[in-house]
């Protein structure tokens, strides 16, 4: 509910005057009606709006061109929702009192929220004779032409501003907005070059240039501004990556990367925009080895430049992981950890890692450690639970499945990692039947994108003795991108 009134305002204003009338000799009757005016904004005051009209009602019977009471009722009834009823009150309020701008402002407000507009565009008009200082209302107006769709008024009010206080950044920027709004890039171009010739020391105004240029698929003018920027700062770091974004470049990301190099090793370009930089880069690793040499390159420098910042070490280690480097993987994220150890998905990653080595016994140290400090998340447990099943220590496993389970809740990708676990728990036990059960709802909450349900399926086929569908299956683990070294070496073997 939209509240109009001006409740403080109006109460001591009518108190003073109510004091003032009883010492002037006012009739009883007038003092009455002031008193009743009084306890009506008493009650729009703690929110009754409906027992608040009542009493006003009741005086408008008795004093109904009063402008005053004619605004308090316009607002009570806007705080009502009921806009009709606000609107007659607004204009009795203006017709007597035309010059006051807390009425008309009302009004011009009534008439944009009922979206008569053409009533709202006199009422702002009205508002800027009575204020021509006040930039609020232009913007009020523009968007009241906008609504109506005439865009060229729009632009025209803010001219007409212009005209009165001079250019100015914020003029500037709003009529930006509505140039943009309405498609009008030439004009948005025009406007932002105006405020680079204006303030030619504020970066901002290349860059918002800049990035429009771009945004519009002008990479050449993009780049001439970008190149304006680097001859008054030479060493601007999001001009120079800029720069290096060349359409061209895309055709050579290895090159990329490299010539990223020195503005890695700037001591201008702050950390956490190198590492943005770089994360596209180091998810793509493994599908694109190739870029290994030069990220490789990137993470020892960013390290020997922040030796004591965990979240660039997490970025090496990710980089030596997605490369199939675990022991150098292990060794960053170990260093990772002893900087900052309330980051999950390290010690995720971590647990994973030596789990990939072969190293079980630290796999399950590690998950207990998480544990402790994460005894929400699923992943620690059904981790821990992975490692006691491939070192055979089973006694515990279907306790911390169960806890795994339960933390899980509903989220479905947990849920199919602790089936996949429960199915290599029944596999190692040579319950193949409920092996299946387990990876048959695995697959089914999993859609069948896990690839590590669909090698487990491979896992059992080769157990029951089928090795040509196990190689299927762990073909198709393959594709859907998995990464295990394991996986590899069953399919050159062609069995487990």
């Amino acid at each position: 509910m939209k509240i109009y009134h001006l409740v403080f305002t109006f109460l001591l204003s009518i108190s003073i005057t109510a004091q003032k009338n009883v010492n002037n000799g006012w009739t009883e009757e007038k003092v009455t009606l002031e008193q009743s005016f009084m306890d009506a904004n008493i009650q729009i005051m703690v929110g009754k709006y409906d027992v608040a009209i009542k009493i006003l009602k009741d005086i408008y019977k008795k004093d109904s061109r009063n402008p005053g009471l004619n605004f308090q009722m316009a607002q009570v009834y806007g705080s009502l929702n009921d806009l009709p009823s606000a609107i007659k009150h607004g204009k009795k309020a203006v017709n007597g009192s035309p010059n006051n701008v807390f009425y008309n402002l009302l009004l011009g407000n009534l008439y944009l929220e009922s979206n008569q507009m053409t009533e709202a565009v006199r009422a702002l008009d009205r508002l800027i004779v009575l204020q021509p200082e006040e930039t609020k209302y232009y913007d009020l107006l523009a968007r009241a032409h906008l609504r109506t769709g005439n865009y060229n008024k729009a632009i025209t009010t803010f001219d007409q501003l212009e005209t009165l206080l001079g250019f100015s950044e914020e003029i500037a920027l709003r009529k930006v907005d509505i140039l943009d709004e309405n498609g009008k890039s030439k004009e948005v171009i025009k406007v932002l070059k105006k405020l680079v010739a204006m303030y030619p020391e504020t970066m901002r105004y290349r860059y918002n240039l800049a990035s429009y240029y771009k945004n519009q698929g002008n990479d050449k003018d993009a780049r001439k501004v970008y190149r304006e920027i680097l001859q008054l700062d030479p060493e601007d770091a999001s001009a120079n990556l800029a720069m290096l974004d060349n359409p061209d470049n895309l055709k050579d990301e290895k090159g990329y990367l490299s010539a990223l190099q020195p503005l890695i090793e700037s001591d201008k370009i702050p950390m956490d925009k190198k590492i943005l930089e770089m994360i596209p880069y180091v998810e793509r690793l493994g599908s694109e080895p190739e870029l290994g040499v030069p990220l490789l390159k990137i993470g020892k420098t960013l390290v020997q430049l922040h030796p004591n910042e965990a979240k660039v070490h997490a970025m090496y280690a990710d980089i030596f992981n997605g490369l199939g480097n675990i022991d150098k993987a292990i060794e960053q994220y170990e260093k990772t950890i002893t900087l900052n150890d309330n980051v999950y998905t390290v010690w995720e990653q971590l647990i994973i890692a030596y789990g990939q080595k072969g190293d079980y016994t630290t796999m399950a140290t590690r998950s207990e450690d998480a544990m402790d400090l994460f005894p929400n998340k699923a992943s620690a447990y059904y981790l821990y639970a992975s490692a006691k099943i491939s070192s055979s220590q089973l006694d515990e496993v279907v306790d911390y499945l169960q806890d795994a389970q339960m933390i899980a809740g509903k989220d479905l990708y947990h849920k199919a990692n602790v089936e996949n676990q429960r199915a290599r728990l029944a596999m190692k036990q040579n319950r193949y039947d409920a092996a299946a059960k387990h990876l048959s709802i695995s697959i089914e909450w999993s859609m069948g994108q896990d690839p590590q349900s669909v090698e487990l399926l491979g896992d059992l086929a080769s157990l029951k003795g089928d090795n040509v569908k196990a190689i299927e299956y762990w073909k198709q683990a393959e594709k859907l991108g998995y990464l295990n070294p394991n996986l590899a070496a069953k399919i050159a073997k062609g069995s487990l």
